[in-house]
């Protein structure tokens, strides 16, 4: 759990949201060196910040919801918003890397409101497993 209690620190979460545009950038202008430091970033993100304090963020809540999410996994709206998500990511990268501007923002645009929609789906489940074991709690 410590993973996943680290990673629920919202600087980490809203900071892995934000690395997307940069992504997107480092593709448009071709400046393939800036991707191994942002792939360290993304790998090492969720481990160099401190175990979140509390949980209330919606960050925190989006990420340990997608940490009960994918221990209990089902095929239902999340998986649809994920796949939708990747599935647009795909040709955002292409129009990205080819400089095609309005085709680009578009699947981009796209890719990250599932992707938003996707985290705040997890953090809906998040609020929802919390309530029900406050009351399976107080049922004792």
């Amino acid at each position: 759990m410590n993973f996943w209690k680290r990673h629920a620190n919202p600087i980490s979460g809203w900071s892995r949201i934000f690395t997307a545009p940069i992504i997107f950038l480092i593709i448009w202008f071709h400046l393939w060196f800036l991707l191994i430091p942002l792939v360290i970033w993304v790998i090492i993100n969720p481990i160099i910040f401190p175990e979140a304090k509390n949980f209330d963020s919606w960050a925190s809540k989006s990420v340990l919801g997608e940490r009960y999410w994918t221990k209990h996994f089902k095929f239902d709206l999340n998986l649809g918003l994920n796949i939708l998500s990747g599935t647009f990511f795909v040709p955002s990268l292409f129009y990205t890397y080819f400089n095609d501007f309005w085709p680009a923002i578009f699947y981009t645009t796209l890719s990250f409101l599932f992707k938003i929609w996707f985290c705040d789906r997890m953090a809906y489940l998040y609020e929802k497993q919390e309530s029900e074991k406050m009351i399976r709690n107080n049922d004792k």
